[in-house]
């Protein structure tokens, strides 16, 4: 297994930044890169279990690459000379930082306080180190922006809880603007359950996506994804609504997410409008 974890531009050098040679240069990676399809055989992480679990063997001079933490420069600057190789790589992501878009601990306190104090608040009890850093962490705030070099990545995709679909309850749905119920009463609803705050209880899933793909996903599946304000790009997205034949209409006690003054359906009737263009029939 290689192990690395940032990667520096190449007007970057190692002492503009906190522990410089943990995050390898474009040009050394790239030189490594070649060095590895020369002399190794770069696998994969599905490749990787299943000669752990039995299921085949590794093959000769097999080598995982690995990149700890997930900064934003691995996606920016790394994938694209992966890519050129055509070696796979697995990411290791620090949640908090990512969701949070704020430096990692041990680089907001780096630049707050210097290297040697993240070595030295190694020894404190976690709920100090927790304060400490989050101290470090606020007071960073106002240097961050998403194209600093140890800015983490970006978290643009939502967030789905698999299987919630089939839990057969319903939600009160929350605004988009800032996340309050609308105000209405909905019969059969609940409130939603705080899954942010009990982010280990569920199996969320989320994809890194590329300009032109898609997710499809059952409308009652729980999702929901974090602001892009303080991201270097937006969120951009159309999104669309399938039916199946044995849909119908319901009414809604508030104006829908897309508004539809002139259709006409009444309770019950089956979604058979010129608003509902028909795109595959089974005849």
């Amino acid at each position: 297994m290689l192990c690395y974890h940032g990667v520096r531009a190449r007007t970057t050098s190692a002492s503009d930044v906190p522990f410089g040679p943990l995050h390898v240069s474009e040009d050394e990676l790239g030189e490594h890169c070649a060095v590895l399809t020369k002399y190794a055989h770069p696998i994969g992480l599905d490749v990787w279990l299943d000669a752990l679990e039995g299921r085949s063997r590794f093959p000769d001079r097999a080598v995982l690459v690995t990149f700890d933490d997930g900064y934003r420069s691995v996606s920016t600057l790394g994938k694209p000379i992966l890519e050129s190789f055509d070696i796979p790589a697995v990411v290791f992501v620090s949640t908090e930082a990512v969701r949070a878009q704020t430096f990692f601990w041990h680089d907001a306190v780096a630049l707050a306080e210097g290297e040697e104090t993240v070595d030295a608040w190694k020894s404190l009890a976690f709920d100090e180190l927790n304060g400490r850093r989050r101290e470090c962490q606020d007071r960073m705030a106002s240097r961050f922006s998403t194209d600093h070099p140890l800015a983490p990545l970006s978290l643009v995709c939502p967030e789905f809880v698999a299987g919630s679909h089939l839990w057969n309850r319903m939600f009160t749905p929350l605004k988009f603007v800032d996340h309050r119920p609308y105000d209405c009463a909905f019969e059969r609803f609940e409130d939603l359950p705080d899954i942010e705050a009990k982010r280990g209880d569920y199996e969320i899933v989320s994809w890194t996506l590329e300009p032109g793909d898609a997710i499809a996903f059952h409308m009652k599946t729980v999702h929901g994804a974090p602001g892009t304000a303080t991201h270097a790009t937006r969120r951009l997205a159309i999104a669309t609504r399938w039916l199946g034949d044995d849909a119908v209409f319901a009414e809604w006690p508030v104006t829908t997410s897309r508004p539809f003054p002139g259709l006409d359906l009444e309770p019950g009737d089956p979604m058979e409008h010129e608003l509902f263009p028909m795109v595959v029939s089974r005849s």
